[in-house]
């Protein structure tokens, strides 16, 4: 890692900068600057007033995206190899994206791999990439690593999580909230809430100008309505077996965490230690001159954390890939004159080489893309036993299989999957004992099998879910007491109705 680096936290309000000089685990911090937004006249001005404020040009910069701007999914992969899962992974995000796959820019954590690739992907859209480092070119400087927001503070926190258990992080801004859930080995999920300091007694009917006049009992509340979703997180991912052990400690960092009654709320509502992180207790993290009167742990732990990151995979993402990558990368990694014409002559070398080899090297590298293109084909494909272009045969069998999943393609401007689901939710009540077991759109039908505790909710369910306009012939196809337990086990089947029009109206009864 190159000596000098300098850990840039762009946030809402305050850019942050740390400078250290070193390399893995020590660090000596030579310089801290905080610059607001506001009062510089905007980002781009609070950003040039910064850079061209660094007493240490030429350093390699570390950055990050906010986690707003991020899409965060868990995706199964039967294979290990890399770059089967860099063709894959675009294919497998796309219906699950808010945006076309061909509008961002994908990474990915490893989770567990074995035979099979348990992946966190994240999906970042281009723009927001090119907005940032276009900034940063502007002021003459390029961003080496590019990661997401809280990550690298969770990375940092892993040493202090046993095994056994997982930590919980929680970045709260002014605006919003981070959530990072890691075990002293891997990052298993980020969760972003609108929720901040400055947006906390909002819900409650209470501006911000008010804050300093409420009550102790109305901010807790406050606090335990944003715990409850953060607990409706966790336990979501525990009934998905996402989680490994229990919850060991909570973290508390960001502007909007130093308040000793959400230390006090947080540590309460999950029933284990809620501590605030100062990473400069981690590893060995020495200040000079006054850099250590400067430092604030709870606003300037991303920027130390982004510093002292390092730059291999495992540390995060990296989102400094392709058109983002610095243009400058030997002046960046300082390559000293022997090294360029070292390698200057290894290209002339490799070039004449290349001169005489040429048509037969581009034979054989035809013949093996031919080969290899086969290969995933027929393990992507086994069914297909006649294989004459396989890269047409893929595109056709990657179209029907996005028709079948789409599910209601034929319907044209009908109800979607998701109007579908939305009707299934609001005719049935919240406190009807239901496990949907299974659920299966098969063109204009739609069959639920699930089970529930008695006869009489089967037929409940039935009635309810036919007082919908969407629907039409609901009919339990059967309903038969299960081998284990006293439970009954139903499948209902029922018509959509294409002319019905789409619901909009969302739940608002917690899970």
């Amino acid at each position: 890692m190159p000596g000098k680096i300098l850990g840039l936290d762009i946030g809402y309000e305050t850019i942050t900068a740390v400078h250290v000089t070193g390399s893995t685990p020590s660090y000596d911090v030579d310089d801290i600057r905080i610059i607001d937004i506001e009062k510089a006249g905007g980002i781009d001005s609070a950003l040039k007033e910064l850079l061209d404020g660094n007493t240490a040009p030429g350093s390699v910069c570390i950055t990050s995206l906010a986690a707003r701007y991020c899409s965060f999914r868990t995706v199964l992969l039967p294979f290990t190899g890399k770059k089967k899962i860099l063709q894959t992974i675009p294919y497998e995000l796309e219906p699950l994206l808010p945006f076309a796959v061909d509008d961002v820019v994908i990474d990915y954590l490893v989770i567990d791999q074995t035979d099979q690739s348990n992946l966190f992907t994240a999906a970042v859209p281009t723009a927001h990439i090119t907005d940032l480092v276009g900034m940063l070119r502007e002021n003459h400087h390029e961003a080496l690593i590019i990661d997401i927001d809280a990550v690298p503070v969770a990375l940092k926190l892993m040493s202090a999580v046993m095994p056994g258990e997982y930590g919980l992080l929680l970045d709260r801004g002014s605006r919003d909230t981070t959530a990072v859930i890691f075990t002293n080995e891997k990052i298993l999920h980020v969760r972003h809430y609108f929720q901040g300091s400055d947006t906390l007694l909002d819900e409650t009917g209470s501006g911000t100008e008010a804050r300093a006049a409420e009550s102790d009992a109305v901010r807790s509340e406050a606090y335990r309505k944003f715990l409850r979703d953060v607990g409706n997180t966790l336990n979501l991912l525990g009934l998905r077996g996402d989680l490994d052990g229990n919850l060991g400690t909570v973290y508390l960092t960001g502007s909007g965490a130093d308040d000793s009654l959400l230390k006090q709320e947080t540590a309460a509502f999950f029933s284990v230690p809620a501590e605030p992180v100062d990473l400069s207790t981690i590893g060995t993290v020495r200040f000079t001159g006054e850099t250590e009167q400067q430092w604030n742990p709870l606003t300037m732990n991303r920027a130390l954390a982004l510093a002292t990151r390092g730059i291999k995979k495992a540390a995060g993402f990296n989102y400094a890939v392709g058109a983002f990558e610095p243009q400058r990368k030997y002046d960046i990694l300082k390559k000293n004159v022997k090294s360029v014409a070292a390698v200057l002559i290894t290209v002339a070398v490799l070039f004449g080489i290349d001169l005489f080899m040429d048509y037969r090297c581009d034979r054989i590298y035809v013949q093996q893309m031919k080969s290899a293109i086969r290969t995933i084909f027929t393990e992507t494909m086994p069914g297909v036993t006649r294989v004459v272009d396989p890269l047409q045969q893929m595109r056709t069998a990657l179209n029907e299989m996005r028709k079948t999943a789409s599910g209601m393609s034929h319907i044209g401007s009908g109800p979607t999957v998701l109007d579908i689901l939305n009707a299934i939710s609001q005719q049935i009540p919240p406190w009807t004992d239901l496990l949907i077991t299974s659920f299966t759109i098969n063109g204009p039908i739609v069959e639920i099998k699930g089970e529930t505790d008695n006869f009489n909710t089967v037929d409940a369910i039935k009635n309810a879910l036919d007082k919908s306009t969407l629907f039409a012939n609901v009919k339990i196809s059967s309903a038969n007491l299960m081998k284990k337990g006293s439970r009954v086990g139903f499948d209902v089947r029922m018509d959509v109705t294409t002319g019905a029009p789409p619901v909009h109206t969302v739940s608002s009864t917690a899970p």
